[in-house]
């Protein structure tokens, strides 16, 4: 079993049917904070898989954080993204963090009047470097 904690702006609804239906979801916790809902989702990873998760969202929803509760020894790092355009461009950093193996955490914070943000991020050195963090993270 595997589990996935997303963070999600509360401005944005979330279906969740579609996720319910995956072969393979145990379990599903979702709770509200100010303007913030943490979805905590167990999974049998050999059923369903975190692309799987993610596609299963009929409007993908705006991330600002995960955590793929990994029980390695992780590095802690920062990534600095400048010029940030839009909320659709920070949609897509989080996603290409959140797909990407070797990265089990990434939290930010997006403001439509900031173009520059910090995303913190723990991740295996093992299975990842820092610069293909950097090229992920600046590739939007």
């Amino acid at each position: 079993m595997k589990e996935l904690t997303l963070i999600l702006d509360c401005n944005n609804k979330i279906n969740i049917e579609n996720l319910k239906k995956l072969n393979g979801i145990l379990d599903i916790e979702i709770n509200n904070y100010d303007c913030l809902t943490n979805l905590n989702i167990k999974y049998n990873n050999e059923l369903v898989t975190i692309p799987d998760i993610i596609n299963s969202f009929t409007n993908y929803p705006l991330i600002i954080s995960f955590d793929k509760h990994s029980k390695n020894k992780l590095t802690n790092y920062q990534v600095f993204v400048k010029g940030l355009h839009c909320e659709e461009c920070f949609k897509n950093i989080i996603k290409k963090l959140l797909l990407t193996e070797g990265i089990f955490f990434a939290a930010s914070y997006y403001d439509d009047s900031i173009t520059d943000i910090e995303v913190d991020i723990k991740y295996d050195s093992n299975m990842i470097s820092e610069e293909e963090i950097n090229n992920i993270a600046n590739l939007y």
